[in-house]
Parts: structure tokens; C-alpha cells; sequence
């Protein structure tokens, strides 16, 4: 019997292997875009320059979180922060002791 190739879990595998590409490009095209409509404003240049850094300091945050969160070592700390599984403090103590 051959194996039936299921387009949903094979789509999965590739956003799942290509999923900093996608990070990445959503990044570029977000913050292209909002710089391309602060670029049409007409506000002086002063004004302007405060825009494109607030713009790329928040798309450069979101995409530094986003980065983080599908990563598997963000995944794992924030399920340890949740589930209350702390490094114990006696054990640090007890180690600098010996």
C-alpha cells in the first residue's frame, strides 16, 4: 500500500522549515510599506525621521519577539515561566557553600 501524501501536513512541513524566511519577509514588507506612507506625508523632515525610527524600532521589536516565541528555546523558557519550574535558589547556595 502506498502512503497518501496529505497536502495539509506537507504545507505544515514547509512553513514549519521555512519559518524565519517568512519571519523575515513579513518584517521587510511591513516596515517597507509603513516607511513608503510616512514617505508621502507631507511633514517636515525632522518629523519625519522621528517616524521611520519609531516605525523600525517597533517592527524590529515585533519581529525580534516573533523570532523568539517560534523558537524552540523561547518556547521551552516561556513554558517553564508558565508552569512555575524555577531554578531553586538553595541550589545555587548550595553550590557557592562547597
Amino acid at each position: 500500500m502506498t502512503p497518501v501524501s496529505d497536502p495539509e501536513a506537507s504545507s505544515q512541513h514547509l512553513l514549519i522549515r521555512h519559518k524565519y524566511h517568512v519571519l523575515i519577509g513579513t518584517y521587510l514588507a511591513i516596515t517597507s510599506f509603513l516607511f513608503y506612507r510616512i514617505y508621502r506625508q507631507p511633514f517636515s523632515p525632522a518629523i519625519k525621521s522621528e517616524q521611520y525610527e519609531t516605525i523600525f524600532k517597533g517592527t524590529t521589536l515585533a519581529a525580534v519577539v516573533g523570532g523568539v516565541a517560534m523558537s524552540s528555546r523561547g518556547r521551552a523558557k516561556y513554558r517553564q515561566h508558565r508552569e512555575g519550574n524555577y531554578p531553586s535558589k538553595a541550589q545555587g547556595h548550595d553550590s557557592e557553600t562547597k
